[in-house]
C-alpha cells in the first residue's frame, strides 16, 4: 500500500519537472545552428539561429568569426585571441524593496581568474540591444603575467530570473577593432 507522504513527494517532485520543462521550454536557448540569410543581392550572409520558446533568433556574426556552444552558452571566435562569449545567467527576480544593485561589481566576476589590479575603465549605457532590452558594457583593465590586458562584459536583463551576459576578450593590439567587430555584430540580433 502506497503512504500519503510517498504520493505528496511524488506529485511534487512531477510537478516541478513540469514546471521546469515548461519555463525552460519559452526560454533562449544558445545551440547555434547554422543558416544563411539571403538578401536582394550579393551572396547569401551566413547567420547563427537560436530558438526562444517559439521564437527564431537570427544572428549574423561578424566576418569570419565562428560560433559553437550549447543551451546556456555560445562562444564566438575570430582567428588570432579575439572571442565572444554569450552567455544566460540565473538571477533572483529584483523586489520593490531591494536597494540598486552594483551591476558593474556582479559583472566583475566574469574578468578571467589570475587577473591582478582589475579596475573598472569605463561604463557604457546601451552600446546594443538584445532583443528590444538594452544593455550596459563595463570595460575592465586587469594585469595577467603577459601584461596589461581589458575585457568588455556586457549585461542585458533578458527575463526577470536571466541575464544575458556578453564577454568580448583579445589581445591588446586587436582588442578595440575586435570589440567594434563583435558589438557591430550584435546589432543586427534579432527575434522574430
Amino acid at each position: 500500500m502506497i503512504s500519503v507522504s510517498f504520493f505528496r513527494r511524488t506529485a511534487g517532485l512531477v510537478l516541478s519537472t513540469v514546471l521546469l520543462s515548461l519555463t525552460h521550454a519559452g526560454a533562449l536557448d544558445l545551440t547555434p545552428e547554422p543558416g544563411f540569410v539571403r538578401g536582394n543581392e550579393g551572396p547569401p550572409t551566413p547567420v547563427v539561429r537560436f530558438t526562444n520558446g517559439k521564437k527564431k533568433v537570427t544572428y549574423p556574426p561578424a566576418t569570419g568569426w565562428r560560433c559553437v556552444g550549447g543551451t546556456s552558452k555560445a562562444v564566438v571566435f575570430a582567428a588570432g585571441s579575439a572571442t565572444m562569449e554569450m552567455r544566460l545567467v540565473a538571477r533572483r527576480p529584483p523586489k520593490d524593496d531591494d536597494p540598486p544593485e552594483d551591476l558593474a561589481a556582479w559583472a566583475q566576476q566574469f574578468v578571467p581568474g589570475g587577473g591582478k589590479n582589475v579596475a573598472l575603465l569605463q561604463t557604457l549605457p546601451s552600446p546594443f540591444q538584445v532583443g528590444g532590452r538594452t544593455s550596459t558594457e563595463f570595460l575592465f583593465g586587469f594585469v595577467r603575467q603577459a601584461g596589461p590586458e581589458k575585457i568588455s562584459i556586457s549585461v542585458v536583463d533578458y527575463t526577470p530570473e536571466e541575464r544575458f551576459v556578453v564577454i568580448i576578450s583579445a589581445d591588446g593590439k586587436e582588442f578595440n577593432g575586435r570589440l567594434g567587430e563583435a558589438i557591430s555584430s550584435l546589432h543586427r540580433w534579432s527575434e522574430e
